[in-house]
């Protein structure tokens, strides 16, 4: 007459997991028993609005997690490129800087004349050093030259054409050049040494070694000669119109 009532599910009050076998005895989970009467609790199944919300959210959370790990990778790899973009402008810097400080002492030892002595290369690099500045300077001219004439060219387009000068009257005669003054005869001075190759200078001026001659003008000199190892003498030497000179040392050994 009447049907037969389902047995309802069970929960288990201990892990909480819903039994798939109704009159099940035993948790299918966690092996807690549920014959007693108070451990039978029939399980309520959620309400479809939260399980729709739950299966949303998770979806929600998803779809969330991509673009995030997206711009923290992004900010990531920005942050390594900024590092290395620093790393190599300090290295630049520092190199620059050591080229900088190694050519600064390099060209101030070639200005010692023992240095110009053992190391004859040495000698070069004042003038090599001049040369390069001078023609760095020169370029850097052209080009400003070059950037005006740019820009002049077209303000002189844009300007009317102004009139025609009118011609001058030929003059009577042309000026005479002035007279210049006749320059300064340059004389013969003969500078020699025994042992060969000490060095002259002349009013502090270094001139080179000996055997020397060099052009110089009347006047008076002072000459120091000097070399490794030996005592450094020096002489003054007046150098008349039409009368050239010379030297001859002796240089002793210094002790």
């Amino acid at each position: 007459m009447y049907a037969a009532r389902p047995a309802s599910r069970l929960t288990c009050p201990t892990c909480g997991t819903l039994q798939e076998s109704p009159g099940s005895t035993v948790c299918e989970q966690c092996g807690a028993d549920l014959s007693r009467r108070e451990n039978l609790t029939p399980s309520s199944p959620l309400p479809a609005s939260r399980r729709a919300g739950e299966a949303v959210a998770v979806s929600l959370r998803a779809i969330v997690a991509v673009p995030v790990r997206l711009v923290r990778g992004a900010v990531a790899a920005l942050q390594a490129l900024l590092s290395l973009i620093i790393g190599i402008i300090v290295l630049t810097v520092r190199a620059v800087l050591v080229l900088v400080v190694l050519g600064a002492l390099v060209i101030g030892l070639s200005y010692v004349p023992a240095v110009q002595a053992k190391v004859p290369v040495a000698k070069e690099l004042p003038r090599m050093t001049v040369n390069l500045l001078r023609r760095g300077a020169d370029l850097g001219g052209r080009l400003l030259r070059t950037l005006r004439q740019e820009t002049e060219a077209p303000l002189e387009a844009s300007r009317p054409a102004a009139t025609a000068p009118k011609p001058s009257a030929p003059k009577s005669a042309a000026p005479k050049p002035a007279a210049s003054k006749p320059a300064a005869v340059a004389l013969s001075l003969t500078v020699r040494s025994s042992p060969q190759g000490a060095t002259v200078l002349l009013n502090q001026r270094r001139m080179g070694k000996t055997p020397l001659a060099v052009k110089v003008a009347p006047g008076t000199y002072r000459v120091t000669i000097s070399r490794s190892g030996y005592k450094s003498v020096t002489r003054t030497v007046i150098i008349k119109a039409g009368q050239p000179a010379s030297i001859d040392i002796t240089l002793t050994i210094a002790p």
